[in-house]
């Protein structure tokens, strides 16, 4: 199928709720896109936050491959193996003495509100220290990144965030214009989201090699510099 549908296509059949990128994203691996025309990307966006491991993990892809040959879904009127597995994994490695499953982002949401106020420290008592470490100074790296473009370009009015879900505020002349600035990074070879007109948002994920970081903000620099001229 890859390459006989266009953009275009888009806009003739969707409901146009969002504004995807002009290009289609065809294959990926690890932190790495690659588009219908074989051009390769650097994914900062992590499929907003969900690619924790990058694309089409080794492990994670056996898993799957394994699950498909035995059982689909079957609803929450039952039970199942894995479910049940994971369940047990996530009581007896962390805090929680249950566990919620949600099938949508409604749920997600509404139960992390309740159950935030009182187990966020006690999930941070928990995490791996070498995980902690990792997204530690990735986080370092991508603030030091955006707040060397912002010092060059006056581009940013604020750089927060909290592990790797991160964002830029733009600044001056450059409010607004974040979608802009997403499209100008992907002619640039550089996946980034944004929250709103005024901020770009960058959600990689966990485990991104350093090298790809230095390489993403590289490629959004020359995005920058293209908006500023």
């Amino acid at each position: 199928m890859s390459g006989s549908m266009t953009r275009e296509d888009f806009d003739a059949y969707l409901v146009p709720c969002f504004a995807p990128a002009p290009f289609i994203p065809v294959r990926a691996a690890g932190t790495c896109v690659w588009d219908q025309q074989g051009k390769e990307y650097i994914d900062m966006a992590g499929g907003i936050a969900v690619n924790a491991l990058g694309h089409a993990h080794p492990a994670l892809a056996q898993a799957l491959q394994d699950q498909l040959a035995k059982l689909w879904h079957i609803g929450n009127g039952y039970t199942n193996e894995p479910v049940l597995q994971l369940a047990k994994t996530l009581v007896q490695s962390t805090f929680a003495d249950k566990v919620f499953f949600c099938n949508s982002g409604a749920e997600a949401n509404e139960a992390a509100l309740k159950l935030a106020a009182t187990v966020a420290n006690a999930v941070l008592a928990h995490l791996d220290a070498p995980l902690l470490a990792g997204v530690g100074e990735r986080h370092a790296l991508i603030v030091d990144q955006l707040n060397a473009i912002s010092a060059r370009y006056d581009a940013f009015s604020a750089v927060r965030g909290t592990g790797l879900l991160i964002g830029a505020e733009l600044a001056g002349p450059l409010r607004g214009k974040a979608k802009t600035l997403t499209n100008l990074a992907a002619e640039e070879g550089l996946i980034a989201l944004i929250a709103g007109p005024d901020v770009l948002r960058f959600a990689p994920a966990l485990n991104i090699p350093l090298a790809d970081i230095a390489e993403a903000f590289v490629r959004l620099d020359r995005a920058v510099a293209r908006l500023t001229r």
